[in-house]
């Protein structure tokens, strides 16, 4: 354990540095017998609100890596090494193997993390067979003999990613290679389809639970009408589809939804406070349903508290930031 505190805290001070963006993609590795390949968000995307509020309304946004240090994500990198250190640990389970695992920075971005996820690998050896079965084809068996294939850091499996949209992403690239997904996170009900995500697993239930949770506490108060505003992502749209159904599903059903809408942290304040003012048009809505990403949800409520919404007695969100004292939360992606 003492080992892989210190490989986190050496890659933590290299993430962190400086506030800028790094050369090259940091990561954490640990070697072993057998590897695991690891997914984090450990930063946002530069660019964000999050690091300045006033580009959020100007457009200007990158999908490149090197953005502010999320805690949260070290946190998820932190708990895959406890797993990985304390099997390892254990004589029973592995005996004779040491489990190693490469955990690369989604930096919150499917784009950064399909770059990232192309060097895992299983997949450069898929690369480098490909290449060397293409040479030999061609009667070049001398140039073919000089492709050394490093199995060493082949992942078996891939743990992660924390957002539903990227684990999607990667779930569709890891399945041409039949490498299986393990999510800590993900919760869209879309990974539920065992057609399209046969190589997906995840610790963590479905959203359609949580709907169900939603529609079973709006009932319980006698809520008849509710205003629904969502993410425009995968986790957001499939979201909020599930509270629809749930709601649908219900029986002498009473749950009326006035206003519905989707956003993300990109959209622009102006937009964002026309959906408040739809909001304050339908008075008879006295609770707001938020089904978004963490990000999300806090641009969401901040907004909100700049444009303070009148007679609204309740909202329930799925996401927040440190705003427990205000509103109810699960805290997944």
């Amino acid at each position: 354990m003492f080992v892989c505190c210190l490989a986190l805290l050496g890659v933590s001070a290299l993430l962190v540095k400086g506030g800028t963006p790094v050369n090259q993609s940091p990561r954490i590795f640990l070697p072993g017998d057998v590897m695991l390949d690891g997914l984090a968000p450990i930063h946002y995307p530069p660019g964000t609100r999050e690091e300045d509020p006033a580009q959020n309304s100007n457009g200007k946004f990158s999908h490149h890596c090197g953005g502010p240090f999320n805690f949260r994500g070290l946190q998820h990198s932190e708990a895959i090494l406890y797993a990985v250190d304390q099997i390892n640990q254990n004589k029973t389970l592995l005996p004779g193997i040491m489990l190693g695992i490469d955990i690369k920075d989604t930096c919150n971005s499917v784009d950064h993390t399909i770059r990232e996820s192309l060097q895992f690998g299983f997949i450069r050896a898929a690369y480098m067979r490909t290449e060397e079965e293409s040479i030999r084809a061609c009667g070049l068996t001398q140039n073919a003999s000089g492709l050394a294939l490093d199995t060493t850091n082949k992942g078996v499996a891939i743990v992660g990613a924390a957002y539903s949209g990227i684990t999607i992403a990667v779930a569709n690239l890891a399945g041409l290679f039949h490498v299986p997904v393990v999510s800590y996170a993900s919760t869209s009900r879309l990974l539920s389809d065992r057609k399209r995500f046969q190589n997906v697993l995840r610790t963590v239930p479905s959203d359609t639970r949580q709907a169900q949770a939603m529609v079973d506490i709006i009932r319980k108060f006698d809520w008849n009408f509710v205003s629904t505003v969502a993410s425009d992502t995968e986790y957001g749209r499939s979201g909020i589809d599930s509270f629809k159904n749930a709601v649908k599903s219900q029986e002498h059903s009473r749950i009326c939804i006035a206003v519905d809408e989707v956003f993300t942290v990109r959209t622009p304040k102006t937009k964002v406070r026309e959906i408040m003012s739809k909001i304050r048009e339908h008075p008879e809505a006295k609770v707001i349903v938020l089904f978004a990403e963490l990000n999300d949800a806090d641009y969401f409520i901040n907004v909100a508290r700049e444009k303070t919404l009148q007679d609204t007695s309740g909202l329930v969100p799925m996401r927040s930031l440190d705003l427990t004292r205000f509103y109810a939360t699960t805290m997944t992606y």
